[in-house]
């Protein structure tokens, strides 16, 4: 007899599900092998033979902004084009219908009920066939608040993944004030005109785009394929990623529950630790439940599972100055739960709650540490208003990888305790990653890596 929570016939449509994904990524527009021309050699690099490569078209000679120092260039087109948090998607599935001008959703996205519905949900071309296309934008989940107002995460400032609608149009609230202060093209990046003016412009504005921003990841077979859908340098250039990773199962017939697919944990967790991602310092993964078929009797095996991994990518990755996790599910390790709703977990396995009087000691270990056990790498396990969040179960954890000596940007949480209904509460403003590199608004940092620009 089978104490699997899945329907009874939950293997046959797992099977059918697999030959219909199977088939689709044998579609994915990969980077093509042999490339069909060579790259543009980096007129940076300190070989002398591919300065000597490089281009150096003439009219850049006499043309204003060549004439203006290249620090100072990457500088405005950080100011343009970096230190914020995009979108970047490939999915599969029906085109959008074109966008209306007079749209207040995200990006125009059109908006309405679909047939015999009254809810409203991003319109589709379906007179067109189903195919992967690329999905991109400014990420628009929070108000437009300067980074100097930014909370640590102990005073609830963030929002997680699981309140980004960009893509399906979004808050047009939260949309309408970004077009007030920026624009009507606030919601978009912005760069294609600049990077198909030139080739250096190319080079310079993708270097700035790659190593300056946010990019959100949210589809699990474009992250699988991320090194064969973009380029390496690009890969090497990232230093800060958010990540949605579904959970996967494995039919388990004899325990009433499914066993969490570790291998796919692993897979995830082996390519952010790869040499595609060297420059990679900030790294927030929030851990979704997806299409994995878990139950209630299997949050304590979960928990194990993930903090099993976690810890060890943590031990791993001392190249971090920034982790952090969040899951659906329950936590055995809530049970610890006080006034603040937080506690510390190093990775040893070692759990200790906030004391009272607290003092915020995010992201380091909590103050009442005995002297050594404070110096332990460990990250903080929170949970987020369950009011807050609909359709989730939560509670959520978020890692962060302890430096004594380091300076770790701060984060918000989950959800704010006093929003108003869209969600905006000026007390708890929500988190936005700054860049890794030296600007006014991001303290430097001794582990922070040195601007390396690559070939396009």
């Amino acid at each position: 007899m089978s104490l699997s929570p899945r329907e009874p016939d939950a293997e046959e449509i797992e099977r059918k599900w697999t030959a219909i994904w199977e088939s689709r990524v044998k579609e994915l527009p990969l980077l093509p092998d042999p490339r069909p021309r060579a790259l543009t050699p980096d007129p940076f690099q300190s070989s002398d033979t591919a300065s000597k490569q490089a281009p150096r078209p003439l009219y850049q000679e006499s043309a204003s902004w060549f004439k203006v120092p290249p620090n100072i260039r990457r500088d405005i087109l950080r100011l343009a084009f970096g230190d914020a948090r995009l979108h970047m998607c490939m999915e599969y599935g029906y085109p959008d219908v074109p966008r209306e001008a007079e749209s207040t959703y995200h990006c125009n996205i059109v908006v309405g009920p679909e047939e015999n519905s009254k809810e409203e949900f991003r319109l589709v071309d379906k007179s067109q066939s189903m195919s992967w296309h690329w999905w991109g934008s400014r990420c628009h989940r929070y108000f437009p608040i300067s980074t100097e107002e930014m909370g640590p995460m102990t005073r609830k400032g963030s929002k997680g993944p699981w309140e980004d609608y960009c893509r399906d149009g979004g808050n047009h609230r939260v949309c309408r004030v970004w077009r007030k202060k920026e624009g009507p093209s606030a919601c978009h990046v912005g760069i294609m005109g600049w990077l198909l003016s030139c080739r250096q412009n190319y080079f310079e504005a993708t270097s700035v785009l790659y190593s300056t921003n946010t990019l959100i990841l949210n589809s699990s077979h474009m992250i699988i394929h991320l090194p064969r859908l973009i380029l390496p340098q690009r890969l090497k250039s990232i230093t800060s990623l958010e990540i949605t990773w579904p959970f996967d199962t494995k039919f388990t017939p004899e325990q009433s529950y499914d066993n969490l697919d570790q291998d796919h944990i692993e897979f995830f967790l082996g390519l952010l630790s790869s040499e595609w991602l060297t420059s990679l310092r900030r790294l927030y993964v929030f851990f979704d439940e997806g299409e994995a078929w878990l139950a209630l009797s299997g949050l304590e095996a979960y928990s194990k599972v993930i903090f099993d991994h976690m810890d060890a990518f943590a031990r791993r990755m001392t190249r971090l100055n920034e982790l952090e996790e969040e899951g659906q599910g329950g936590i055995k390790e809530y049970a610890l739960n006080k006034s603040y709703q937080q506690v510390w977990r190093d990775i040893h396995g070692n759990v200790t709650a906030v004391q009272l009087p607290y003092v915020d000691s995010y992201p380091k270990a909590p103050y009442h540490l005995p002297p050594g056990d404070d110096q332990v790498p460990g990250y903080w396990i929170l949970e987020v208003d369950t009011h807050k969040v609909p359709h989730t179960p939560p509670p959520y954890t978020r890692i962060c990888r302890h430096l004594a000596f380091d300076h770790i940007d701060r984060l918000g949480s989950g959800s704010s305790p006093c929003s108003d209904i869209l969600g905006y509460s000026p007390e708890s403003p929500p988190y936005i990653p700054v860049s890794s590199q030296g600007s006014p608004k991001s303290p430097t940092s001794l582990d922070r890596p040195d601007f390396h620009e690559f070939d396009h």
